[in-house]
């Protein structure tokens, strides 16, 4: 990160570091997390799929590294047959793999499936499939389908409702619509009204994989039941706590039939149960989930889909990050430790407060929590002693004073914390409600001007050079914020500013998509984006110097 002129550094929906053998071009230097749809356990231990927006991502040691393994490929769903056959699915589409996830090809079947909710396959016959989906782009609505030659063709069984999800057991099939749940004893010709408690909605069911016949059904009221012959009979088996949660699902434990998950319909609460249901226990969460797995290799290990990647938790402890060659997180600020400029840290929108210590090439979480702190727009390190940490959001002032372990929430400094600048005596915030100062490292705050309205912007150039922008204006301070001058106007005001530590009358300003640079502290500007917002959906957050 050493050069002989100071470095300029962007955070849009990812890190950016200017290439110096062409100051023109732009590369990604993470951190690693960007949102992930699903998590899918497919193939051998270790092995991964993720699904994201940049396609279908794969590891084979259980999350350190994962690699692309296909751009247009996108699945929600699967279900492993053999060891080597895995079946797969998205919305529209079914697809089918022979290598254990590695390579997967489009199932051209008969129909048009849409609306794909669940595949299936019978445990006795395995060229028989089940197929749940809620429509199709023909006139004949939501179907439970079978297959009887692997996919080749398909034909639609009378069910009575729209299939949500289907299970086949060894004796039966089983399906869980909008209103009930039915079974058939012979492989969908005929159905049967299985639900124990018609007086409530079902939450959800599941499978015990070691034991096929085996199987649970979850009410939204938090009631369990279990069956041992298919879904044919049902027995109480427990009422669940449900008041931290809206119940969404389930699932059994692979290695032990006693341990049930269930989870809330929004992906914020996971809650664990020893006992088949008796009771159970919120495990604990930080992060917004999309949809969980429970790894069939390893007892006790979940895996969780996210806004901010992949993460794992083993025996309910904490959520690990798994991320590492994932598309990129989005990262929202950029500071630099004043006394190590190889030390980075990055604020980011869904993934909390992140560390590097090598420049950008690997990352760690800093535990402050993305759903207290909300999206992070910027982060001040104090000189006199860089364990003490800033970090600015909507939600105001968090500090830390031993290197990122604990946080406190301001009470003295408003809401909507745009820019932070910690100087050696005073720190400065730019805030919804105007300029705020802190002398006491941090501890108070006062307001030191601009008329309570909000400060969009606030960079440091050194030597007591100051810049902010403020009703679409850039204001110059040289003596470390005690007096203000207005220079100019850039373009429709700064949303985000960073001035040159060498040569301070060199100042650079985000606006709608447009990086501006001023010479002249100011006064007068002219575009400097050299192809930066060539990048299709890039929106620039925060500039830095290193």
């Amino acid at each position: 990160m050493t050069h002989r002129a100071a470095a300029l550094l962007i955070a849009l929906s990812l890190l950016c570091l200017p290439a110096w053998a062409d100051e023109r071009e732009w590369e990604s230097h993470g951190p690693y997390g960007g949102p992930v749809w699903y998590v899918l356990p497919v193939g051998p231990p270790g092995r991964l799929l993720a699904t994201t927006a940049s396609g279908t991502y794969i590891t084979d040691d259980a999350g350190l590294h994962w690699r692309l393994l296909d751009s247009e490929l996108r699945l929600d769903g699967v279900v492993n047959q053999t060891a080597d056959v895995a079946w797969g699915w998205n919305y529209q589409s079914l697809y089918r793999s022979s290598d254990a996830g590695l390579t997967w090809s489009r199932v051209e079947s008969g129909g048009d499936h849409w609306g794909i909710h669940k595949l299936a396959f019978d445990l006795n016959v395995p060229s028989t499939l089940y197929l749940a989906e809620s429509g199709s782009r023909s006139e004949d609505g939501a179907a439970l389908l079978r297959s009887v030659n692997g996919a080749v063709t398909w034909t639609r069984l009378p069910l009575p409702s729209p299939p949500e999800d289907v299970i086949v057991t060894p004796s039966t099939v089983l399906v869980d619509t909008y209103d009930n749940l039915y079974s058939s004893v012979n492989g969908g010709t005929t159905w049967n009204a299985v639900f124990p408690d018609a007086t409530v909605n079902l939450s959800g069911i599941a499978q015990d994989p070691a034991n096929p016949s085996r199987v649970y059904c979850l009410t939204t009221v938090g009631t369990l039941y279990s069956s041992s012959n298919g879904g044919l009979t049902w027995q109480n088996t427990g009422q669940l706590d449900r008041q931290n949660y809206t119940l969404g699902g389930m699932a059994v434990d692979p290695h032990d039939p006693r341990v049930l998950y269930v989870w809330d319909s929004d992906g914020q609460a996971i809650a664990r149960s020893e006992n088949a249901g008796a009771s159970c226990e919120t495990l604990p969460s930080r992060y917004d989930f999309y949809q969980f797995a429970l790894d069939p290799y390893t007892p006790g290990r979940i895996w969780a889909a996210s806004a901010g990647g992949v993460r794992m938790s083993d025996a309910g402890g904490p959520w690990v990050r798994r991320s590492t060659g994932l598309p990129n997180t989005s990262v929202s600020a950029i500071a630099f430790d004043p006394r190590d400029p190889s030390t980075v840290y990055a604020g980011t929108r869904y993934d909390g407060l992140q560390k590097s210590t090598d420049a950008g090439d690997t990352w760690e979480d800093l535990g402050l929590d993305s759903a207290e702190v909300g999206i992070i727009n910027c982060v001040g390190i104090y000189p006199k002693s860089p364990s003490t940490i800033f970090v600015g959001s909507w939600k105001g002032i968090f500090r830390s004073t031993d290197a990122g372990k604990t946080w406190s929430l301001s009470d003295t400094c408003p809401n909507g914390v745009y820019s932070i600048i910690a100087k050696s005596r005073r720190i400065l915030a730019a805030t919804s409600s105007g300029l705020y100062m802190s002398r006491d490292s941090g501890e108070t705050w006062q307001p030191t001007g601009f008329n309570s309205d909000p400060v969009d912007a606030l960079t440091d150039a050194g030597r007591g050079f100051l810049y902010l922008s403020y009703n679409r204006d850039i204001w110059l301070s040289v003596n470390s914020g005690l007096t203000w001058k207005r220079m100019g106007r850039a373009g429709m005001g700064g949303t985000a500013l960073a001035a040159d530590p060498l040569r301070p009358w060199n100042v650079y300003a985000i606006t709608w998509r447009q990086l501006l640079k001023s010479s002249d502290c100011g006064r007068t500007w002219e575009p400097f984006d050299h192809g930066l917002f060539s990048w299709d959906n890039k929106s620039v957050m925060s500039l830095v110097f290193s």
